[in-house]
């Protein structure tokens, strides 16, 4: 005859064992990105958004949605795609989104639901319309600056222009030239002063304007350097 006592430790048994089967289950659900770089933690999809924070390189971030895109091994190749591909993650328990292509994504990205920024805020530079002018690239401005320069390859496109070497100064440009003239290094190394020509991509451009010339700040990890340019290129 079992007795009370048995049908309870049986229960108990058989609670846990299923409990165990279903980790395994569990962990398999969960995505996870692994960032590259330092990576800017955003309220919203879009670089247009306001910065939560900021986390380190190689961190891991469980994913909890994406916008409305479908990771393919193109999504990271084709330049549109990059830009517009965002996932959501747990940011110190906040919501967060980053740019999906910045890492790599551990579990199946496509299965989580597409969903909406609950408390997106735009920056102040993107209250106006921004247009980025289409048909035509940044380029070099014919005119070599007079000194010191060189000559450095931007790391990706639209990157932040500042007024000012400070990440809180007004943002006077989104730099989508290739290659610019680096002219001056701010006094901690952490910025480069750049010319370029060029379209605004804050204001709107008309098929016939003409390119204009561009100088301002951008940080350090945005551009590519040519080597041993730190010997050759002093600081002001």
């Amino acid at each position: 005859m079992i007795t009370r006592s048995f049908k309870r430790i049986l229960s108990i048994v058989l609670l846990v064992s299923m409990t165990m089967l279903a980790l395994p289950s569990q962990a398999q659900d969960t995505v996870m990105i692994h960032l590259y770089g330092n990576t800017n933690v955003r309220s919203g999809p879009g670089r247009e958004y306001m910065i939560r924070g900021v986390v380190s390189a190689n961190s891991d971030l469980t994913v909890t949605g994406r916008n409305d895109f479908e990771a393919t091994d193109l999504t990271c190749i084709r330049f549109p795609s990059q830009l517009d591909a965002w996932v959501r993650v747990d940011f110190d328990g906040i919501e967060g989104w980053v740019r999906y292509c910045l890492g790599e994504a551990e579990g199946d990205v496509n299965r989580l639901p597409v969903v909406e920024a609950s408390n997106a805020v735009i920056r102040q530079a993107y209250r106006d319309e921004v247009v980025y002018p289409s048909f035509s690239r940044d380029s070099l401005s014919s005119a070599v600056p007079e000194g010191d320069y060189m000559t450095a390859a931007t790391r990706y496109s639209h990157i932040q222009v500042h007024k000012l070497p400070d990440v809180n100064s007004e943002i006077i440009d989104l730099l989508g030239a290739e290659a610019v003239y680096v002219t001056d290094l701010s006094e901690d190394g952490q910025w480069f002063y750049v010319e370029y020509e060029g379209y605004s991509a804050l204001e709107g451009t008309d098929w016939f304007s003409a390119p204009q010339t561009f100088a301002g700040w951008v940080f350090h990890d945005t551009l590519r350097m040519p080597g041993n340019w730190s010997v050759d290129f002093p600081a002001k």
